[in-house]
């Protein structure tokens, strides 16, 4: 099974890449990191790093700390006539000068000032035009409060700037920011960056206008025509641009103000399907007040003083509204980060995509008077620490959010979501985020649920006697405090699959029946609904990175955004495990591959619908000369477990198809992500097998690379520890019959048949490890 970190750096190479391709990307990436010098980590490494001529055409002045970038005609001066040539027709053309280093550098150098190209003190550090010797007129101070954001990791930054005014702030990670001004008096911004939300342009017109566009050359956003949603955004934008003091923070800010007015139909055309009998004014009327009000709750949460009952200062609700607004206008980028709150991250995301104002009515309460109130009137308190960011989450710690990570707003409302519950139906039990303890037996995550009925709290012990570290909710709890939120939870809003009917939610037992309630909350305007899956059915558990996901492993719910009808019926699903997880647009489900993911992957009615329509697919996939290599493997998988095939030909029809499926990938004629499937598929594969014959598409996997020297390795000594477990564990209990002895001496076997194939350091190795976990 291959590490999370080498999953991801397959995914990257192979994501809709060809092989030629994928060489190109390794080259170039090894020819840049080498052509990189060093990160710079303080002060003294850069005075070196520059003293050594780190870059042609730098000085330092050691009396007065300062970096003069000199013109390119400095650098023209060449033994290269070629190169001469080319510096002195860029020159001509109002010629880039530029610098690289590490952002830390950077801000260091911004600290301690400068006398020329790059100055400024630390309460505003600018970046000076270095293209005209002698010129100190501040090209824009914003790149350089840039090169201070924490938009992504740490990394070099390579600053620009042009003799026609042009600034541009180029990040090791590709994130982009550049400012060019225009002839009238104003500029155009461009920003990119490793967020979905990170891309977009802003330009400032002759009357001062900020016009906001996704991509140059679209449309930019209209503004809603309504004077009352025009005061709350005025003073909504007044009130950032005084406390979200980095500007490329507010510039964010801006453009989703923007593309929150923009869904101003989208809110418009769900109330109408909801109230049919209301006029179009009155439909207007409510999706305005919407929007005015989720203005007016941001506001406010800017406005706020400093409430001793929350940990909170001005700065973090800053950095809560940034969040806050991101949400609201775009709901599918919410993510539940690595923590068991799929449920609850489900209801966000629904929360702010229906009723904004509700959403972030919760968050501006807890964040500003430490409390809570629901549509029935029950109070909401939440721990001291859920207010700050754990290292649990290493993508949340960033704002906003990384792909993948939970922001501080999302986990405020997560944790409030939780306790809407508790408080309402057992006000003794308390949902906490707390600090991870990874070494604690067993690990604790970060989440726990207190019992503070007695004397002292106590943790609140699950049906193996262990503490629970999770929400605990099920379908129809999670639909409970949907409603508290919002007042808006039809019983199509919460769909699972279940033979018997739900108070709350929606039951479906066939596909016919799952069809015809999405099509009805389409057509009602229901949508987003949330739907119960499990996260070993694909396509689920290869989203999770083969169970890697927050929450994976087990029970899982998502989000359908949108319903096609076909043929074939298709749906538009959000996860909240990163933009990668979801399937929208040319990633669609069909509505049959969401509907077998409904039920446990071993449900016995399930395997024999699965294998049926399995085997319908490939049949008409043959007859029409296509290959889907997914459900071969599966096709086979089901076949074994079923006993309708014998675990040779699994094996040789699983290896044929994965030979398959590469042949067609280097050929172009399989994408990467599907290549990619294919192999998290067999990966899955191997993890179910008896332990017997595990070992077998072990040694498969590690002769043709599908996994790494190290995690063969390793899977070696889990899979042997785990049957040497299992054994003593069987046997204790007096139920270790012949036939699993029989079993298990076929895979010492065959284990030692794989170990033969390593060098004796590694078989020593291995056999080592096997032995210290034994023991623990």
């Amino acid at each position: 099974m291959s590490s999370s970190s080498d999953k991801n750096e397959r995914a990257e190479k192979r994501s809709n890449l060809s092989q030629a391709e994928v060489t190109n990307r390794e080259t170039a990436s090894n020819e840049a990191t080498a052509a990189m010098p060093e990160l710079i980590k303080d002060r003294k490494q850069l005075v070196q790093f520059l003293k050594d001529g780190g870059r042609s055409g730098i000085s330092l002045d050691f009396g007065k700390p300062s970096i003069e970038e000199r013109p390119h005609q400095t650098a023209a001066k060449t033994d290269n006539a070629a190169e001469s040539g080319r510096a002195k027709e860029s020159e001509s053309k109002g010629a880039w000068t530029s610098l690289t280093m590490d952002r830390q550098s950077l801000l260091e150098i911004l600290k301690t000032g400068g006398k020329s190209g790059i100055t400024g003190d630390f309460g505003k550090p600018l970046i000076l035009d270095s293209s005209r010797p002698g010129d100190q007129t501040p090209a824009d101070s914003i790149a350089a409060e840039h090169a201070r954001s924490a938009q992504a990791v740490d990394s070099r930054v390579k600053i620009k700037t042009g003799a026609d005014g042009r600034v541009e702030a180029v990040y090791e990670d590709n994130s982009v920011y550049s400012r060019m001004p225009t002839k009238d008096g104003g500029y155009v911004e461009r920003h990119s960056g490793v967020r979905p939300d990170d891309t977009f342009v802003i330009t400032k017109t002759a009357d001062g206008r900020l016009l906001v566009s996704e991509r140059e050359g679209e449309k930019p956003y209209q503004p809603v025509d309504d004077p009352a949603i025009k005061t709350e955004r005025d003073r909504l934008s007044s009130l950032a641009a005084k406390h979200i003091t980095d500007p490329e923070d507010y510039a964010r800010f801006q453009a989703n103000m923007a593309r929150f007015e923009a869904r101003e139909h989208e809110l418009e055309e769900s109330l109408r399907k909801q109230h049919p009998k209301l006029s179009a004014a009155e439909i207007t009327k409510q999706a305005h007040e919407e929007l005015r009000k989720t203005y007016a709750n941001i506001s406010s949460l800017l406005e706020a003083k400093d409430n001793p009952k929350v940990p909170l200062d001005g700065t973090k609700r800053a950095e809560i509204a940034e969040q806050v607004m991101r949400n609201a206008a775009s709901p599918t980028l919410i993510d539940q980060g690595f923590h068991n709150t799929c449920n609850v991250a489900a209801v966000e995301v629904r929360s702010y995509a229906r009723h904004p104002a509700a959403a972030t009515q919760l968050v501006v309460d807890m964040a500003t008077k430490g409390e809570y109130i629901t549509k029935s009137g029950t109070h909401v308190t939440i721990n001291r620490d859920a207010f700050q960011v754990h290292e649990t989450d290493p993508y949340g710690k960033y704002n906003p959010p990384l792909p993948l990570g939970r922001g501080l707003a999302s986990q405020i409302f997560e944790v409030t979501a939780v306790n809407i519950h508790y408080a309402k139906n057992n006000p003794n039990i308390h949902y906490e985020q707390v600090a991870a303890d990874p070494t604690a037996t067993p690990p604790h995550n970060g989440e726990q649920l207190v019992d503070y009925s007695g004397a002292k709290p106590k943790p609140v012990l699950g049906d193996d006697k262990l503490p629970i570290h999770s929400p605990a909710l099920n379908g129809e709890q999670i639909a409970d405090v949907s409603n508290e939120i919002t007042g808006d939870q039809p019983k199509a809003g919460y769909i699972r699959w279940d033979k018997h009917p739900g108070n709350k939610v929606e039951t479906i037992s066939d596909e016919a029946s799952f069809i015809k309630v999405l099509a009805e909350a389409k057509a009602k305007g229901e949508l987003p609904v949330t739907i119960e899956v499990h996260t070993g059915n694909e396509p689920f558990y290869t989203d999770s990175g083969s169970g890697a996901a927050g929450g994976s492993g087990g029970w899982h719910v998502v989000n359908v955004t949108d319903f096609q009808p076909g043929p074939p019926p298709a749906v538009s699903v959000d996860n909240q495990w990163g933009p990668d997880a979801d399937h929208t647009g040319k990633n669609q489900l069909s509505v049959q591959d969401l509907y077998f993911s409904m039920r446990e992957p071993s449900d016995a009615d399930r395997v024999t619908e699965r294998l049926a329509a399995l085997q319908k697919d490939l049949d008409a996939d043959k007859a029409a000369g296509k290959s889907d290599f997914l459900k071969e493997i599966e096709l086979n998988m089901l076949k074994y477990k079923t006993g309708k095939e014998s675990f040779e030909d699994c094996e040789r029809q699983i290896k044929q198809a994965l030979t398959s499926a590469e042949k067609d990938w280097k050929a172009g004629n399989l994408s990467g992500k599907d290549y990619e499937a294919t192999i998290y598929a067999f990966e899955r594969t191997v993890q179910t097998l008896p332990v017997e014959d595990r070992f077998k598409l072990l040694r498969f996997e590690a002769d043709t690379n599908l996994i790494s020297k190290e995690d063969y390795e390793a899977m070696l000594v889990r899979t042997m520890v785990k049957a040497r477990k299992d054994q003593q564990k069987a046997m204790l209990e007096g139920t270790f019959t012949e036939q699993q002895q029989d079993q298990y001496l076929k895979a010492i076997q065959d284990f030692h048949n794989n170990l033969r194939q390593l060098p004796a350091s590694d078989q020593a190795a291995v056999k080592k490890s096997i032995s210290e976990m034994l023991k623990a």
